[in-house]
């Protein structure tokens, strides 16, 4: 087996990359109108987590809220539960710190 200079391996992986990565305008729709109600999800979550943590932690705590909220759903659905419960417990002991 030949092994190619890295220089070579490197331009091959950024071709390859870019190919990938030529998508037509209508797969781009597609994917938008996939993924719309997730990010209408996680939008409207981030929201809601944040006047909620905003109103118990004030300004300086509520940081963490929209970004747990995002996170936990952008998770699998099996470990969804988990997490949240995990992030809701953990944020506000470490802005307690």
């Amino acid at each position: 087996m030949r092994v190619r200079p890295p220089a070579v391996q490197s331009r091959n992986v950024l071709e390859q990359a870019a190919d990938r990565s030529r998508v037509g305008l209508g797969d781009r729709a597609r994917r938008l109108r996939t993924l719309l109600p997730t990010l209408l999800m996680a939008a409207v979550a981030a929201g809601i987590a944040w006047e909620i943590a905003l109103r118990a932690f004030g300004a300086r705590g509520a940081f963490f809220a929209p970004v747990a909220a995002v996170i936990t759903l952008g998770l699998t659905v099996g470990e969804r539960v988990r997490r949240a419960i995990e992030l809701s417990v953990g944020v506000p002991l470490g802005m307690m710190r």
